[in-house]
Order: structure tokens, then sequence, then C-alpha cells
């Protein structure tokens, strides 16, 4: 691309830009996105913050579930330069905005990579940043996994350019891309984005080999790969980090528990397969992708006065319309009725056989997402192949769904505004076999939505068995739903109409290409507006000004020793608010550590004494009299301290029933194996101390003084001990042993010491470097490259 080309494309850009700004308006008025999700990161993330305002990183936090890795939270473990870039920008402009632009800018120059008309370029990224799903995951502060997607489609686009034209320029659009894609750190989306790779790969091999062109295609793919590798190494600091973590994690760890409260997580390492697959879409679900409303919107449908029977009678403006088997839902995976219409006129007109590749794409995907509902298959693929059993949600594969179609439609209409006046009869042709299709899915949807009554298992318990509320509901999702199937019905008239117009000459090519794109972009935009909260964005100059100040905070902010607290007024474990100021007992991470999820199953989610002791739980928060009040415990056993007695669990089982009914103080419960790696000592002396003397999250210190030796509990979560948490006593490293299932316990000798506990990890720095390296060489290469590419079409 030369100089002018590239002026070309800037009123594009700057339109795109405009797009943004227009969509994520309330950030020009100075507002925050205040989701449940941005602000509860500034929870789980405060203590991290705390430490960089000092110039300091840190790689652990006690801020949620007594203590854990900040590696799925934040961190500088990453040595991704091009992300750094990212991060910056992101910090100095207004971030949606940011973001939506990233998002409209990787498909427009994806598509333009493959030759794709400009303006179909542009109208099709459009509409794939105008989705409901992607519009709906922004506003839930879901950014990652959006551009992780929209960062795949320069991986997709480059691999395709390359192998079938042999498109330098692919190969910096696939270096690049892979390379954002994995930094924005979202895994399961590029997981996802392999597989899709996987089966473009496939497909081009069986049409290079029907071509006989097999080993031209066999060199391409050795021409790719170390730029593949260089992109993962570019992210091998964050990567390893990921992958070694997620072994103690419940995506990843084993669970020796047998016991069926421990659900959550699987004895083979994995997620449970009922906790992985509850956002499954149902079959019947599938009709969203082309009627938004089929089943009913949202589990919090924003209604207008006068446009829902529920709604005016029980003076509500958001509603729970949604009536599938999902837990809940912000709104469908709703890709717009004229994008649809093109992916059917473009499988029956575009001869090309890449069109099967992204059929079978569409196809997979499809049945990976109905998750349970298609148990035959998915329970193979969780149970097989590899690392899926980490991931949750089926319906996040419709990701490649979303991605799919932008580029069956681009190179549809591409391929008919370049020869319809050569092909007339087979446009016609293709025409009449789309309408017949469509029409008939139409009949077939309604029919097979109609059919379901319009009401779930659920509803009954979500309406307490109000018969009369229930009638009201019915009759909204009925209405709503034949008003959006006449809305589709109508756009399919619509779209026949307009390739007609162009095959009889009564539109000009491009009058056919702005229509049918305004009318793509306006309908999608009219759709993803009635999932759009605009009462999400609120006035403040920083998200972390919108975690809640509750009035029993004034009671704990002048204790300054180190303790934990928990909030028996929220969801305990899905709430990172009280993270923001205190060590916290509950919290929300999808990837906490598997053994604090067992404990969770077993004991604080019935919130048992004995163990709220051992955590240091000092202050509780529960409501009296429609108050919420804090009351401190007297029992908690403070942050290390010597028991009385050692005893000895012959299993995982026995030791954690063992702490729920054991006095921490008294007794605490070592696994059998480790009897022999330490002494363990009970201390008889009354004097005995033992104390925290210096709070740092990955540096503790403490101070003993002792007549006798003896066994010490720390109130700390095991995690990796003597590999990363290690322990030392007067500067020489000793002997940590797990305690009381997931706590740390030393043997102190008898007199004073000083006694430290340090999170090293000591991979991490080489990795990083590695990563730096990697990045920029990639980075500077590619630049490197486009300089000789423009002067080589230059002096051509």
């Amino acid at each position: 691309m030369n100089l002018n080309q590239l002026k070309g494309l800037l009123p594009y850009f700057g339109i795109l830009i405009i797009f943004s700004c227009i969509i994520f308006y309330p950030e020009l008025q100075g507002k925050k996105l205040g989701s449940h999700d941005s602000v509860s990161w500034y929870g789980a993330g405060k203590e991290l913050l705390n430490y960089q305002e000092k110039g300091e990183d840190i790689k652990w936090t006690n801020r949620v579930f007594s203590g854990m890795p900040l590696y799925s939270i934040g961190g500088e473990f990453y040595g991704n330069v091009l992300m750094k870039i990212y991060y910056k920008s992101a910090e100095v402009f207004p971030n949606q905005i940011v973001n939506m632009f990233l998002i409209f800018s990787c498909i427009f120059l994806a598509l333009l990579l493959l030759k794709i008309n400009r303006n179909i370029a542009f109208f099709s990224a459009l509409a794939f940043g105008l989705n409901t799903w992607i519009i709906d995951s922004l506003i839930a502060s879901h950014s990652s996994k959006i551009l992780a997607i929209a960062f795949l489609s320069l991986v997709f686009s480059g691999y395709l350019a390359f192998v079938q034209r042999k498109s330098w320029a692919g190969l910096i659009s696939i270096g690049i891309g892979l390379m954002w894609a994995i930094g924005v750190n979202h895994v399961q989306i590029v997981y996802y984005g392999a597989m899709a790779m996987g089966v473009m790969a496939l497909g081009l091999l069986i049409i290079k080999f029907k071509e006989g062109k097999i080993m031209d295609f066999i060199k391409k793919n050795l021409i790719i790969l170390p730029i593949v590798l260089v992109a993962i190494l570019g992210n091998l600091s964050s990567l390893w980090v990921l992958k070694d973590y997620s072994k103690d994690t419940m995506r990843g760890g084993k669970t020796e528990l047998i016991k069926p409260e421990a659900n959550s997580t699987s004895k083979e390492g994995g997620l449970d397969i009922n906790y992985a697959f509850s956002w499954s879409y149902t079959p019947q679900e599938l009709f969203n992708f082309i009627v938004p409303d089929a089943m009913g919107g949202s589990s919090n449908y924003k209604v207008k006065p006068g446009k829902s029977r529920l709604g005016d009678a029980i003076g509500r403006d958001s509603i729970p319309l949604y009536w599938g088997e999902q837990p809940f839902t912000g709104g469908p995976n709703y890709i717009g009725f004229l994008v649809f219409f093109a992916v059917i006129f473009t499988m029956f007109y575009w001869k090309n056989p890449i069109r099967f590749i992204f059929l079978s794409i569409i196809f997979l995907f499809g049945i990976m997402g109905l998750g349970k509902h298609f148990l035959e298959f998915n329970e193979l693929l969780f149970n097989y192949l590899p690392f899926y059993n980490k991931f949750r949600t089926p319906t996040m594969s419709y990701s490649m769904i979303n991605l799919s179609v932008v580029f069956l439609v681009a190179f549809g209409l591409n391929h008919l505004i370049l020869n319809y006046k050569n092909e007339k009869e087979h446009v016609l042709k293709s025409l009449k076999l789309s309408a017949y299709t469509i029409g008939g899915i139409l009949i077939i949807g309604y029919l097979m939505i109609q059919n379901l009554g319009f009401t779930s298992s659920q509803d009954m318990e979500m309406f307490q068995n109000n018969t009369q509320i229930l009638q009201l509901v019915i009759e909204d999702r009925i209405q709503f739903f034949k008003a959006d199937w006449l809305r589709s019905l109508i756009l399919f008239l619509v779209g026949l109409g307009l390739i007609w117009g162009l095959m009889k000459e009564t539109i000009s090519k491009n009058a056919f290409i702005y229509s049918f794109g305004i009318l793509m972009i306006l309908e999608l935009w009219n759709v993803s507006n009635r999932f759009y909260d605009k009462n999400a964005f609120l006035k403040c100059e920083k998200i972390e000004d919108l975690v809640p100040n509750e009035s029993y905070n004034t009671f704990m902010v002048g204790d300054t020793t180190h303790y934990r607290m928990i909030n028996t007024t929220t969801n305990v474990f899905n709430d990172n608010t009280d993270g923001y100021r205190y060590s916290n007992i509950g919290g929300y991470s999808p990837a906490k550590l598997y053994r604090y999820q067992d404990l969770i199953d077993m004991h604080l989610s019935k919130m048992n004494m004995n163990v709220l002791n051992m955590l240091n739980m000092k202050y509780f928060v529960s409501e009296q009299n429609g108050e919420k009040v804090v009351q401190q415990n007297p029992d908690a056993c403070g942050n290390v301290w010597f028991p009385k007695r050692i005893q000895y669990a012959k299993n995982a089982n026995e030791e954690m029933d063992s702490i729920g009914v054991s006095n921490p103080k008294q007794t605490v419960w070592v696994d059998t194996r480790y009897q022999n790696e330490t002494k363990f000592d009970a201390n008889p002396d009354t004097n005995a101390s033992i104390y925290l003397s210096k709070y740092h999250p990955d540096h503790m210190e403490y101070i003993s003084n002792s007549t006798k030796g003896g066994y010490a509990v720390f109130s700390e979560i095991w995690y990796r001990g003597n590999e990363e948490w290690n322990l030392y006593i007067d500067g020489k490293k000793e002997k940590m042993i797990r305690t009381n299932y997931l706590l740390r316990g030393a043997y102190i000798p008898a007199g004073t010491h000083k006694i430290e506990m340090k999170f090293e990890v000591s991979q991490l720095d080489l990795y990083k470097k590695i990563s730096i390296a990697s990045s920029w060489l990639l980075f500077l290469s590619s630049i490197a490259f486009l300089i000789l590419i423009n002067r080589k079409n230059k002096n051509a």
C-alpha cells in the first residue's frame, strides 16, 4: 500500500472514529462506564494500584478470597510491547471509544487485505461492530474478548491472503494480529480462533490438493510457522503464567476431595461440565440470530412506557422477558437479518470453495454453542480435546460465527458488484434459491417458537407462582416476537428487492452498495440500541470513584492491622466491592484457586465459624433492622499462632471435615503424607509469642519469641509453597507445610527469630525478557517489511 492509497483510506477511518464517538458518546461527556465488572475490577485490583502508585509492582493480593496471585487480575508480568502501547493509549483516550474504533478498523483492514471493495469492507466492519453481542459485551466491560476477535480477523485474512495469492502483507497481518490477539489475555477466544484456523487450514489443504498445488501449500505454511512462533514468544511471559497458574485453579486444578458438595472442580483437572455448560443455547434459541426477540431478548429488557403490558402493570422500565434456558442474558447474539440474507445469497451465488470453509466454521461452532443441549458431541470435546475443559460459557464460541459471516458477506457482495452484469442468470437463480431457503427458515422458526408456548421452567420460580404476572409476561413475549418476525420478513423483501433492482439496472452499483450497507447498519443499530444501557455510564473522574462507600466502612477504616472481613449482605463469592478497602474472604474471580473453591463448597458457603476464624475473619458485616452493621469477631485467630495440638489426616476428606469441627487455635490438621517433612511439636510455652511485624503482599515479616520451638500456623493461603512462596528464618530458607487444607505452616525453633515469607517467581523475569525481545523483533521487522514492499511497488 503506497502513500496515496493510505491517504484514500483516511476518510474511512475518520468516519469510523465518528461512529465510535456516536456509539459511546457518554464518554465524551466525561462519564465512565460503571458496569458491574468495570467497577468490580477495582475491588480485586486496588492493592495492586496502591503499590503501583509507589512505583512498585506486586504479584499477590489479599483483597480477594483471602489471598491469590494477581495473574488473572493485572500486573506487569507481560512483556508484549504492542500491548503496552495499546494500554497506554487507552489511558489517554476514552476507553470504549478506543476499543470500538480498534474493532471497526481491524475488520476494515482485514477485508481490504483480501481485495474487498472499500465501501463493502467499510459497511461490513460497521456491521460486525454493531452486532448486539459485541455492544453488550463492551457495555459489560468484556472488551478483551471482543478485541481478541477483532485481532483474529487480521490473522484469518492474512492467512487467506498469503496462502491464496502470496501476499507478503498477509504475513505481517498474521504476526501483528496474533500477537495482539494473545496479548489482550482472553485465552478462550484465542483457543476458538486456533480451532477455526485449523478448519481453515484443512479446507485450504483440500482446495490446494484438488488444484495440484499441495507443495505450494506446504511451503507457504512453513514460512508462516516462524511468524506464529515469534507472535507466541512475544506473549511468552503471560502465557507461561496463565498455563502454570491454571494448574492450581478451579479451571485446571484437580481436587482431592471425594464429596458431592465439592462439585465445582473436576477430579481430572478442569471445570465441572455442568458449571462449564451453564450458558448454552437451545436449538430453538439459534433463531435469535435473525429474530432478536425470539426468546425474549434480555433478562433485563429496557422498555418504554406503553410498549409493555408487564412494564405498565408493575411500573418498571426494566423487565425479565428472556425465557430461554441460560441463567440470564444481557441480549441475543443478533447478527442482523440483512447480514444473514447476504450470507445465504453468498452460499448459493459465490462459487469459490472458500465459502465452504466458513460454512464449516459456522456449523462447528454453532454446535459447540449448544453445549449441554447437544451433549453427544460437546461432551466428547469437553473430555478429550486438550484444554477445552478449562473454559466455560459455550455460547462464546459464537464469536467465530460472527466473524465468519462478516467475511462471507464481504466476499459475496464484492463478487456480485464485480460480475453481476455477466452473471445475471446465475444471480437470479441464486436469488430464487435464497428466497426459498430464507422463507423456509422464517416459517419453520416461527412455528418452532410458537410451539414452545413462550414460557420456560424458570418462570414460575422467577414470578413466585403469580399466574397473572406470568400471563402479562407471555403476552409481551408474543407481541415482541411477532413484531420482530414481521420486521425480519420486511427486511427479507427489501434485500430481495435491492438485488433485483441491481439486476434490472434500476439502481446503480454504488447505489446498491450504499443502500444495502446503510440499511444493514441502521437495522443493526436499532436492535443493539434496545440492549444498550446508557445508565451504565456515570459522571465521575475515575471509575474507582463508583465503588460504593458504605456507612459501615467508618467502623473499620481506622484499623491498620492486617485482618480479613466478610460481608454477608452481598453475594459473598461474586462481589469484589469490599476488596477495594479490605482483605476480603469473599470476592469474584473466574479463576480462583481450586482449594479455596473447595473451602467455599464445604464450609464458607455455610459460614462455618471455625474456618472463618482460621482465616483471621476479624469483622463481619450483617443486616440488622434493614441496615448494614459491622461486628467484631473476638475469636479470629490472627495472622499467625502456635496451636496446642497437631493432628494428622489420612486424606483430603478427613482434613476438610476436621477443620470444620476443630477449634483452629487449639488443633490444626496436617496431611499424613507430610508427617516426616519437619518437626510437628506443639509449643507449651504460655509466654511464647509470634506476630506479623511488617505487611507486604509479596513479602511478609514476622517475629517469634519462645523458650521452646513449636509448629506455627500462618493465616495465609497455600499456593506453590517452597516453590514460589518461600519461608526464611533469620535469612535461611526453611520448609513450609500445607496445613488445614489450604493454610501455611512451619516449625519455628526456640529463641527470637525474624521470619520472612517471600513470593518469588524466578522464571518470570526470563520469560518477560524473551517476550519484550520477540515483540520488538516482530514490530520493527513488520515496519521494515512494509517499507521494502512500498519501495518495490514504486519501482515496479
